[in-house]
């Protein structure tokens, strides 16, 4: 076995996947399986489940199936290397007897990051200083205080120099995650004068700093560590890893411009709160937002700075999927300011009346158009037009009614606008002339193209052999049944089954075979733990599924068919991604995929 599949194998026999799963989901138990809603997208009804015997998991929502690696690169956005380093570490498994092992520079610099920002804690809360006496003006608890790890960075500019040079790290290092700072040759610290905010990611480590002054005399307010190996301001979110699970719990996450407007919602209660670090929000940010929750409310100040930022958020966020609302607080305060002055329930009122991102931004535009001039009222429509495009035709349909009654036109000619002035049926609510009359748009109305790859793709799964396979399930089960020495080369691949209730069965009825020492199924132990849908099922497979004259052709038959059906179902998908990518590195690699599927389907197709 070669080092990564040894420390792959290592990784497994520690880290129990149910352990690590319901760290992040509340698990059932429903037989010999665990169940959950899915944490990779959203449902009411439980269809995520987790068989621990097989350390593997499986959604029949979303189709998500893997082992504890793949869940946890998933649900942290880690790369393989990373999901590694970060179960090695929780498990204390040691990963240098491995050559696939983390880089050890990388530790050295988390090393030195830790150290630091221990150093700066221990400077607030040593006693009375500048750093101290803010915070506590500012009206941050202890508690948050510690939570956040908030520390004080002196006068001096030496403190920190002396505290890593006495226990040994390498000075250069330092230099490198910029907790240290050359200046003509001399190392100094690379903050002072400042309160520290340790930026932490999700896997609980220090890669970054922010820094604000508290004398009001220099030039920037706030400063930032630069970037390095392990700080990328667009990939991380400041105290996601405080509160995801808080914005989880929420429903929504709320993101703010700054690290006081974060610490400062948190005192007070509103703990479902990030921000990004200094930077406009970006594509990897509202992907990590993603793996939380699908509905954000930005609050960004109500300046103009602050408006900008959120009308170019809520394109950002809206291409990832996410549902958005935008808040500006009253009275033109920030977040921190205005939940101080008025407190948490009002705070989360003014939430409740955010607006969604498409009326936002129309109503920001509206400011520039004077409606009492014709002109002003044409001239919003058309900027408006532009708002409108490529959102989803149900959406299309309510804003235009609003622009109708803002502008004091008709909702035919703003459809018309809408549509470049080609007077085609845009499907979205109406044809031109007849806007009051009701609508129902056709399926090749919607809008087809503006709708992500990925769900086009998942729709085309469904539909490639569903009823093949529901067939297949029932005739698989039943031979199962009929020999249950099958169900080793079940075990392999059972989350091929799309029907939750025959999956249900199958894992069952491999329970139970793995309990009997003659490796036998006993009929009445099944019937007796299936629920009654699924027991109805059993019964139904039972009275009606025929076996052949010959049962072992039979089964390998079934599997070679469902093993062609999904290699047909990955074409079709990698066909509709083909038509979206741009880049040729992912053109080349979905091409080179496909050659070898269809290899595989003609090398099947020729033993059948």
């Amino acid at each position: 076995m070669n080092d990564r599949s040894s420390i792959v194998e290592e990784i497994k026999s520690r880290a129990n996947i149910t352990d690590v799963v319901s760290r992040y989901v509340e698990l059932k138990r429903a037989g010999s399986l665990l169940k959950a809603c899915c944490p990779f997208h959203s449902e009411k009804t439980p269809s995520f489940t987790v068989n621990e015997d097989r350390g593997t998991y499986k959604c029949f929502g979303c189709g998500e199936y893997g082992d504890v690696i793949s869940f946890v690169s998933k649900i942290e956005n880690l790369s393989f290397s990373e999901t590694v380093e970060k179960l090695c570490e929780d498990y204390n498994i040691d990963a240098s007897q491995y050559s696939f092992n983390a880089q050890k520079v990388n530790n050295s610099f988390y090393d030195i990051t830790k150290a630091t920002a221990v150093y700066y804690y221990n400077m607030l809360i040593s006693g009375v200083n500048p750093g101290y006496a803010y915070i506590h003006e500012r009206g941050l608890s202890d508690a948050t205080i510690t939570a956040f790890s908030i520390g004080y960075a002196d006068e001096t500019g030496y403190g920190l120099l002396n505290e890593l040079t006495s226990k040994g790290f390498n000075l250069k290092d330092a230099v490198k995650v910029d907790a240290l700072k050359e200046w003509d040759g001399k190392i100094r610290d690379g903050f002072f004068n400042r309160v520290i905010f340790p930026i932490i990611n999700t896997r609980d480590k220090v890669i970054g700093f922010g820094g604000r002054d508290i004398t009001g005399k220099a030039r920037a307010k706030y400063l930032n560590s630069k970037e390095s190996e392990i700080f990328h301001k667009r990939n991380n979110l400041y105290a996601i890893n405080l509160t995801r699970s808080e914005i989880t719990k929420a429903g929504y996450a709320i993101v703010v411009e700054g690290y006081m407007d974060v610490v400062s919602l948190y005192d007070k209660g509103v703990k479902n709160v990030t921000a990004t670090l200094g930077t406009a929000l970006t594509p990897e940010q509202a992907a990590m937002i993603k793996r939380y929750t699908s509905d954000v409310v930005l609050c960004y100040d109500s300046d103009n700075s602050g408006i900008n930022s959120a009308i170019k958020g809520i394109d950002i966020l809206r291409d990832a999927g996410l549902n958005v609302k935008v808040l500006n607080v009253s009275n033109g305060k920030d977040p921190d300011e205005f939940i101080k002055a008025n407190g948490k329930e009002a705070f989360l009122k003014e939430v409740s009346e955010a607006l969604p991102g498409i009326e936002y931004k129309l109503t920001q535009l509206r400011r520039h158009y004077d409606f009492s001039q014709r002109e002003g009222s044409i001239g919003y429509v058309k900027a408006a037009v532009g708002i409108l495009r490529g959102i989803s035709a149900v959406e299309a349909d309510y804003y235009i009614r609003l622009l109708s009654k803002q502008a004091g036109l008709s909702e035919g000619a703003i459809r018309l606008e809408l549509s470049g002035g080609t007077g085609m049926d845009l499907g979205i609510g109406g044809s031109v002339g007849y806007e009051n009359e009701a609508h129902e748009p056709s399926s090749q109305e919607q809008n087809v193209q503006t709708r992500p790859a990925r769900d086009r793709a998942a729709e085309a799964s469904e539909h490639a052999g569903i009823n093949a396979y529901t067939s297949l399930e029932r005739h698989l089960i039943r031979l199962l049944i009929y020999d249950p020495k099958h169900f080793s080369q079940m075990d392999a691949f059972a989350h091929i089954f799309v029907d939750h209730s025959y999956y249900m069965i199958v894992d069952m009825i491999i329970a139970i075979v793995k309990e009997e020492p003659n490796g036998e199924l006993d009929l009445g132990k099944l019937r007796d733990s299936l629920d009654t849908q699924e027991l109805l099922l059993l019964e139904d497979i039972l009275e009606n599924v025929a076996l052949s004259d010959e049962p072992e052709v039979q089964f390998q038959e079934c599997k070679r068919t469902v093993e062609n059906l999904s290699l047909k179902k990955r074409q079709e998908e990698i066909l509709l991604w083909l038509t979206e990518v741009r880049d040729d590195e992912s053109k080349a690699q979905l091409l080179g995929e496909l050659v070898e599927v269809q290899q595989r389907i003609r090398e099947q197709q020729s033993l059948s």
